[in-house]
Parts: structure tokens; sequence; C-alpha cells
């Protein structure tokens, strides 16, 4: 890198980042949990994602609020997902942290789970689709979600 030069593709990592949030990474996930022999993992994985998924829509309905960038929206399909609190993502990465770190309890995997957990949240901010009130309420309603599932589905 030549002095006085920045580095100008930030965008773009942050919104690969932001993927590990998504419906397909998380489909991709569950799917290698099976593969891998970890059912009562991907099971765990599955049904955080579908209470995070039902409980943000519900908050999202009773309480709408702007993404920093505004969304347009016509019909109330489109207003949930331009709803900015919670933030899904960061309320899926923590799940899927907290529930990873159990399932694989080594020193170095839970500081690399916890590590993108927070570069997700990181990003949605960056990337203007959320506010840092969003990916904490996010991040609680993740870690939360997570805890309970584990009471839920025994391993």
């Amino acid at each position: 890198m030549v002095a006085g030069m920045r580095f100008s593709g930030w965008r773009d990592v942050f919104r690969d980042l932001s993927a590990l949030g998504s419906t397909l990474f998380f489909a991709i996930l569950i799917i290698a949990l099976l593969f891998n022999g970890l059912s009562g993992t991907a099971l765990r994985v599955f049904l955080g994602y579908v209470l995070i998924s039902a409980i943000a829509a519900v908050i999202r309905w009773a309480y709408f609020s702007e993404r920093p960038e505004p969304q347009s929206y016509s019909n109330w399909l489109e207003k949930l997902d331009a709803g900015s609190f919670p933030s899904i993502h960061a309320a899926r990465v923590q799940m899927a942290a907290v529930l990873l770190s159990a399932q694989f309890p080594n020193a170095y995997l839970i500081a690399l789970f916890s590590l993108l957990a927070v570069l997700v949240m990181v990003s949605r901010v960056f990337l203007k689709r959320h506010s840092p009130r969003d990916v904490i309420a996010g991040q609680l309603l993740g870690a939360i979600l997570a805890f309970a599932v584990m009471r839920l589905v025994a391993l």
C-alpha cells in the first residue's frame, strides 16, 4: 500500500461480513451441522432462527422504527423489512455464537465466534442498516433465545 492511500473496500468487507446473519448462511450452517452428525445443534439453530424471526416480526409490527437510511415500503411485509428495531442479523449471529460455543467449548473457537458476531453487528451499523441501539437489542434477543433454546432442546 502506498503511503497516503486509503483502503476503499470497507463497504464490501462489511457487506460480506453482514451475510453471516443472512437466511442463506443459516440454511448452509444447519445443513453443515446435519451432515456432520450434529442434529441436536442443527435443531437448536433452526428453532432459534424461527423464534428470532417471529419475535422480531412482532416487535417490528408493534414498534416500527425507521432504518438510518429509510427504506420505502408499500405493504405490511415490506414494512417489517424496512423496520430497524431490533436487528435480526445481530440476533441471529449472537444466537449462533452462543449455540456454537456451547457445542464446541474451545477458547479459540469461542473467541472466533464472538469476534464474528461483533463484526457482523459493527457491519450493520457501518452499512447504515441499524443504529447501535438496534444491534444491542438484537444481541440481547439472540443471547436470551440461545439460552432458552438450549434449555428446550437437550443434547
